[in-house]
């Protein structure tokens, strides 16, 4: 399962809450993916995350593969919301 983010935060998504989402995606055993600008990192990984260097007014997506795949979501946008990121 895809779902792709506008970011909205002037900051892009900075290190608080990337920091966030690893830590959430990583008490999981799906696997995760971030999507950006054609390059795909695992989203489990702190410096990959860091490295696509997602900036304001662009879109990423994030693909979960496994059978609770809704309620991780529900928990990264409700860090992304709590963030302003999107």
């Amino acid at each position: 399962m895809r779902k792709e983010y506008l970011v909205k935060d002037p900051l892009g998504l900075h290190a608080r809450p990337a920091t966030l989402i690893v830590q959430e995606l990583g008490k999981h055993e799906n696997n995760i993916n971030l999507i950006y600008n054609d390059k795909e990192v695992n989203g489990k990984s702190i410096m990959g995350v860091m490295s696509l260097a997602i900036s304001v007014g662009t879109s990423f997506s994030i693909d979960i593969e496994g059978d609770n795949a809704d309620s991780i979501f529900e928990n990264i946008e409700a860090i992304l919301t709590k963030h302003s990121i999107i």
